[in-house]
């Protein structure tokens, strides 16, 4: 039993997934909660939220309108993915390390990610796998935000103060990790993505908030080189501090610096960064 909430600006979208997903689910109860984003502008936190509570069922599953399923009855492989009471968050994407800077979950090496999807970026179409071994689902400590599957939890939401339509894949994901509950990437369920993910000016501010709010980490699945991680933390903080810059957030990134130079007082890193300041 599931529940499919979709946080929808284009009906034509939501129709062509409806169908897909009636087409490829499998022998499931399921339901279809449609969050009308068209004229509400809804925050996705605030969206999602409204899709937990109109739920019928204990499993969900968040996904965006502009997919297609092609694995056959993988609503019946989620299922039996959720018959683990350990697990409580899954992913068709993710990463095995996330740093204390603020970015992206797929700011890390090739080695951390576990991903399987078909992904439409520049007029073409990807498949992407990589990050498992002989397993079905790999432990992971984020995920992305184009289909993420959870159980229902009384204790467990979207932080309505993250506004915009980003890092609520982390977001749900640092929750999930704090209170202990696996999160997994499967390889069973494919999907294919029909356009790409950007960071834009909303994006960084909402990934500074989100890292504010909850001043957490590094998380990391299983054990890594310590300088390797620390110049993992250097290098993504410094990636933020170019988001920041880029669109006049001057205090933020002298805040961000700051943390960089708490990690390593003396780095040619510094005078880079220095650099960036000069040029904006």
């Amino acid at each position: 039993m599931l529940s499919v909430i979709v946080c929808s600006v284009d009906k034509e979208a939501y129709s062509a997934l409806s169908e897909n997903i009636a087409l490829t689910i499998g022998d499931i109860q399921y339901e279809m909660i449609r969050i009308n984003n068209e004229t509400n502008n809804y925050n996705i936190t605030t969206a999602y939220n409204m899709g937990i509570d109109r739920a019928t069922f204990s499993n969900l599953l968040f996904v965006h309108e502009d997919v297609i399923f092609h694995t056959a009855r993988w609503g019946e492989i989620l299922l039996k993915i959720f018959a683990d009471e350990n697990i409580g968050l899954m992913g068709i994407a993710g990463t095995k390390i996330k740093t204390k800077m603020p970015s992206a979950w797929w700011d890390c090496p090739e080695a951390f990610k576990a991903i399987n999807i078909i992904q439409h970026k520049d007029q073409a179409k990807k498949r992407r796998f990589t990050g498992f071994n002989e397993e079905k689902e790999t432990d992971v400590v984020a995920i992305d935000g184009v289909f993420m599957a959870m159980k229902k939890n009384d204790f467990i939401r979207f932080n309505t103060k993250i506004k915009g339509y980003h890092n609520y894949d982390l977001n749900i994901s640092f929750e999930h990790f704090q209170k202990e509950k696996r999160i997994v990437v499967t390889k069973q369920i494919l999907l294919e993505h029909l356009s790409p993910g950007k960071l834009d000016e909303s994006w960084i501010r909402s990934s500074i908030k989100l890292h504010e709010l909850y001043n957490c980490g590094p998380h990391l699945v299983g054990e890594v080189n310590s300088s390797l991680f620390k110049k993992l933390e250097i290098d993504n903080g410094v990636k933020c501090i170019h988001h920041l810059l880029r669109f006049g957030l001057r205090r933020k990134a002298f805040y961000w610096w700051g943390q960089i130079l708490k990690l390593r007082p003396s780095t040619k890193t510094h005078w880079r960064i220095l650099k960036m300041f000069v040029a904006r």
